[in-house]
């Protein structure tokens, strides 16, 4: 790299000038090869776990839910299913536009619960027939979906800075039962605790109430 020094410094302060300009320069292309590689990695890791299958028409993947034979993959056109059955070879066997970033998916027998990323709210789709998925249901959400969980009649939808409980005891009209503000992060439930930034318990559902603040890292409890 070759750079240009003001004739008019002192020897000592050019040779100092001339050093950290080289040094900035080459903390840039580190950057940018470090930036590089990492998208190559993305690239690589989704091309391994497909076999090879293009992406290309899914664009950006978020949640994926797997369910006998078949992988359930939320991307930025919708609900995408790929019969799984030989692993070498998945094939696309069909789709549904959700109208919205398909951003959290569960599945539930014969159902997909599938969050949208925010116009799209909360669908329904009934996938007995992978072929021909079709919504039956849905409802609107106050915030976008990182991740939906679902455990009996409810489905626990992570929001921005919300967790929203959907009563899905009739797939066809789900209903916001409640939700629990200031709980971040992507839920998992495990009996009557949701665990996202904080520990929520969902014994009643209609009625979340926070438990305790998950500890930051670093500290100790």
């Amino acid at each position: 790299m070759k750079t240009t020094l003001d004739p008019n410094l002192p020897p000592s302060q050019a040779t100092r000038s001339s050093a950290g300009v080289q040094l900035l320069c080459w903390v840039i292309v580190a950057v940018l090869l470090w930036s590089l590689r990492a998208l190559a990695g993305q690239t690589q890791q989704i091309e391994l776990t497909l076999k090879g299958q293009s992406l290309e028409y899914l664009g950006w993947v978020s949640q994926v839910a797997v369910a006998g034979h078949h992988a359930y993959v939320g991307g930025d056109s919708g609900l995408h299913l790929f019969d799984i059955s030989d692993s070498a070879n998945p094939r696309l066997v069909g789709s549904y536009g959700t109208g919205d970033l398909a951003r959290g998916v569960a599945v539930v027998g014969n159902l997909a619960y599938v969050g949208c990323f925010s116009d799209g709210g909360f669908q329904v789709i009934d996938i007995a027939d992978p072929a021909n998925p079709r919504k039956v249901g849905g409802c609107a959400t106050d915030q976008g979906t990182s991740k939906v969980v679902v455990s009996g009649n409810y489905a626990y939808v992570s929001g921005t800075n919300v967790l929203q409980i959907i009563d899905i005891s009739d797939p066809a009209n789900p209903r916001l039962a409640a939700q629990c503000q200031s709980a971040r992060g992507a839920a998992d439930v495990s009996g009557n605790l949701a665990y996202l930034s904080q520990v929520v318990d969902v014994s009643n559902p209609g009625d979340p109430r926070p438990a305790r603040e998950l500890p930051a890292r670093g500290s100790r409890r």
